[in-house]
C-alpha cells in the first residue's frame, strides 16, 4: 500500500497540484511528515542568507525533499553559516562525496570561487549532481564520477537497498547491512592535485560515510604542502573522531566542532565528550574569530 501511494504522489500532475501547494501552509504541518513527501520537478530554494539556487528532483532525492519542505532556518545552516563567515574569499574548493550537489552548488556560488572540484561515485547521484549544476548555469564546478581514498584502484561501493537516491553509500560493507554492490574507480586527492597541477586549495569538504580517514591518508602530500582547511562529517556511531583528529593533529591541524553560532575548539581530543555535532572543522592554523554569522 505504501508503495502504491508513493507511485500516485510522484505522478506529475498529482505532485504539482496536490502535494507541492502544501508548501504554502508548511508552517502548520509537522516537518517530519512533510519531508517524507517526494517532490517532482524544479524549484527554487530561497536561503535566508546567501544566494538562492535552483534544485531538481525526480521524486527520489531525499535532499531535494528536505530543501523543498524546509522551514524556519536554512538547510544545514551551521555548515553554510560557517562558509559565509569564514570562507567568503575561498577560491579553490573540493567537495568529496558531493551526492546530488547541494554543497557543490553553494561552494560554486561563493563570491570568489574560481574552481570547485566535486567527486561522486554513485551513478544516480552523479547524474543528479550534473543536472543541478546545469540548472543553475554553474560553470566553475568540475565533476568526477570517482571516489577518493588512500590508493588508486577499482573497488566496490556498498549502496543501500532503497528506492531513493542513497545518501549513505560507503566503501565499507558493514556500514549498511542491507546493500547492493557496484564497481567504482578510486583515486587519491594527492594524485588528482598532482595531475591537475593544483597549487592552492582553500577548503576540502568530506562527507563519505566512514571513509574519511581513507580520504585523508590519500592526501598526505596535500596536507604537508598546501594545508587546506577541512570540513568533515564524522558520525557519532563510528567512533572515528579521535582517530581522524589525531591523524590531522600530526600535520599541525587544530580541531573544532561546528555549532550553529560558533566554532568551538576541541583542545584535548581524548577528553572530548561527543555531542550531537557531526561536522568538524580542521584548520591548519589556530582560528582567532570563533563566531559564526547567522
Amino acid at each position: 500500500m505504501k508503495e502504491l501511494i508513493r507511485k500516485i504522489i510522484i505522478i506529475n500532475f498529482v505532485n504539482k497540484f496536490l502535494i507541492q501547494p502544501l508548501r504554502y501552509i508548511k508552517f502548520l504541518l509537522p516537518f517530519k511528515y512533510l519531508s517524507r513527501l517526494p517532490v517532482i520537478g524544479e524549484f527554487t530554494y530561497k536561503r535566508k542568507k546567501g544566494k538562492s539556487f535552483k534544485f531538481a528532483s525526480n521524486g527520489y532525492d531525499p535532499t531535494a525533499n528536505l530543501l523543498f519542505w524546509s522551514k524556519g532556518k536554512d538547510y544545514e545552516s551551521h555548515f553554510f553559516n560557517l562558509l559565509n563567515s569564514h570562507f567568503k574569499n575561498a577560491g579553490i574548493l573540493f567537495d568529496v562525496g558531493a551526492n546530488t550537489g547541494v554543497v557543490s552548488i553553494q561552494l560554486a556560488l561563493l563570491p570568489n570561487a574560481l574552481n570547485v572540484y566535486a567527486f561522486e561515485p554513485l551513478p544516480r547521484a552523479y547524474n543528479a549532481l550534473q543536472n543541478n549544476l546545469k540548472l543553475n548555469e554553474i560553470k566553475n564546478c568540475h565533476t568526477y564520477q570517482l571516489a577518493l581514498s588512500d590508493s588508486i584502484r577499482e573497488s566496490t561501493l556498498y549502496v543501500p537497498n532503497v528506492e531513493a537516491i542513497p545518501t549513505s553509500s560507503s566503501l565499507r560493507a558493514d556500514f549498511c547491512p542491507d546493500h547492493s554492490k557496484i564497481k567504482i574507480s578510486i583515486t587519491t586527492l594527492d594524485e588528482f592535485v598532482q595531475t591537475k597541477n593544483i597549487k592552492k586549495i582553500d577548503l576540502v569538504k568530506i562527507d563519505v560515510e566512514v571513509g574519511e580517514l581513507g580520504v585523508l591518508k590519500g592526501m598526505k602530500s596535500t596536507l604537508e604542502k598546501i594545508k587546506p582547511h577541512i570540513i568533515c562529517e564524522i558520525l557519532p556511531r563510528t567512533g572515528d573522531l579521535e582517530k581522524t583528529s589525531k591523524f590531522l593533529i600530526r600535520f599541525g591541524y587544530f580541531v573544532y566542532e561546528i555549532l550553529e553560532n560558533e566554532i568551538k575548539p576541541i583542545l584535548k581530543i581524548e577528553d572530548y565528550k561527543r555531542t550531537e555535532c557531526i561536522d568538524f572543522l580542521f584548520s591548519p592554523s589556530e582560528m582567532i574569530n570563533l563566531s559564526v554569522e547567522k
